[in-house]
């Protein structure tokens, strides 16, 4: 759509010409159209002359008129021209500015230069050792490090002050672990202040007593050494003597030993069994071998047996004239039978019952393990 007294589009979406609004109901020049332009060229143009024709000449341009611009085309192109150009963005990640550490607190004059926390003088008096320019001042636990020396002194009459005049040497040990300053005076006396370690590692002894007695103060070697070798020999003599308490203890607590066991009592074997056993520990060792090859179920051979049972008979004999078992007494008869048997025909041996010969090898040999209990039978 298009305005009828300017001639410009309207606005889509409230229908009104934006130019005409901005004119406060003038009206505003119209715009250059083409038919009007051609038009002022037509005019302008001169009469056709009577020379011949030559090459055509390249149109004359004619100026277009300004075109007034809007309020909010205005309003565009000065915001577009008042924004900031953009950066470009850097590939590698911006270096982080490192932060400058704090200017030091300029220290009042007068003003302590550092204290050691928690000492103690002698080992049994708990201290504060405040350092100034100049002097020391051995004061009481919990000291404030914003007063002068003779104020801090003032404060508790057991407080004492230190100058650098009264003190002729001062030797400093310190570790991570604890600290001691060794300092002798010049009346002969000597003042001996340790200090834990973790409660003062914002600050060195060594400079602080550095600034109380200036150059009076010399570094020793270090107490780590000195208190390893005593930490060790007081596990040594610790572990000594829990393992001498121990034993004492031990002693003290053990019970009596068992009673020992009653003696086993006399077994007093008849004489006639005595007898009978004496005689058959001479025979029964060969009789047992012989009686171990034969298998069971098996006829001994006659020609192996006969010298056995007849080195075994007598033995047999005087076991059974002892008089001490009938079992003797069998054994003996069995003896004699197996003698008459391995001197039998072969015919003779072949018929004879196989448990027939089975019994009388037993009762020989339960005769033997009656005479030796402890041997197999």
């Amino acid at each position: 759509m298009i305005c009828e007294r300017c001639g410009r589009l309207l606005n889509r979406a409230t229908g009104q010409c934006v130019v005409c609004a901005d004119h406060g109901g003038t009206a505003p020049p119209p715009v250059a159209t083409r038919e009007a332009a051609s038009g002022a060229d037509d005019a302008q143009s001169p009469e056709p002359s009577s020379s011949p024709p030559g090459p055509p000449s390249a149109p004359p341009v004619v100026p277009r008129p300004d075109q007034p611009i809007s309020v909010s085309a205005a309003v565009a192109i000065l915001d577009l021209s008042d924004r900031p150009d953009k950066v470009a963005r850097s590939v590698s990640a911006p270096t982080p500015l490192e932060a400058e550490p704090p200017l030091p607190t300029p220290r009042v004059p007068g003003a302590p230069i550092g204290v050691i926390r928690a000492a103690r003088v002698g080992g049994r008096r708990k201290v504060d050792v405040v350092a100034y320019d100049g002097n020391l001042v051995l004061a009481k636990r919990g000291a404030p490090s914003n007063v002068t020396s003779s104020q801090l002194a003032g404060q508790d009459a057991s407080s004492r002050i230190l100058t650098a005049e009264a003190v002729e040497e001062a030797i400093v040990r310190e570790d991570a672990i604890s600290g001691q300053a060794r300092m002798r005076l010049r009346n002969g006396d000597t003042i001996v202040v340790r200090w834990p370690g973790w409660k003062n590692r914002s600050h060195s002894a060594e400079n602080l007593l550095a600034h109380a007695f200036p150059g009076k103060v010399d570094q020793g070697s270090p107490e780590i050494a000195k208190r390893t070798v005593r930490v060790m020999v007081g596990l040594g003599v610790g572990i000594l003597l829990a393992v001498v308490a121990f034993l004492g203890l031990s002693a003290l607590l053990q019970g009596d030993p068992p009673p020992p066991p009653p003696p086993t009592p006399p077994t007093t074997l008849p004489a006639a069994e005595q007898a009978a056993r004496t005689a058959l520990q001479q025979a029964c060792p060969s009789w047992q071998q012989f009686a171990g090859s034969v298998a069971t179920g098996e006829r001994p051979v006659p020609t192996a047996m006969r010298p056995v049972v007849d080195g075994i008979r007598p033995w047999f004999v005087a076991a059974a004239d002892a008089g001490a078992d009938p079992l003797y007494a069998a054994a003996r008869d069995e003896v004699g039978y197996l003698q008459e048997y391995a001197r039998r025909p072969v015919d003779d041996v072949a018929r004879e019952s196989i448990s027939r010969v089975a019994f009388a090898i037993r009762t020989v040999s339960s005769a033997c393990a009656r005479a030796n209990p402890g041997s197999p039978s």
